[in-house]
């Protein structure tokens, strides 16, 4: 429908895999907040969407990081 917010609408974990380089599964867990991506992921996602690795380092210490990359991804 209408509503940006429903899954259906919502990026592939496929797509953003292939964007950064990643495994879908992994993007999955991150998505989910189960895992936080590495340092080296960290910085393919600054390259594919920037989102500047600062503002992901404050995220996660913020314990924010699944919703902020989803808005991220979602963004772009």
């Amino acid at each position: 429908g209408m509503d940006t917010m429903t899954p259906t609408s919502a990026v592939t974990n496929n797509e953003v895999a292939t964007k950064i380089g990643l495994d879908h599964s992994m993007v999955s867990r991150i998505r989910g907040g189960q895992r936080i991506p590495s340092f080296d992921s960290m910085v393919s996602i600054e390259a594919a969407y920037g989102w500047p690795l600062t503002e992901q380092a404050i995220s996660r210490k913020r314990g924010t990081y699944a919703k902020d990359f989803e808005a991220v991804i979602n963004t772009h």
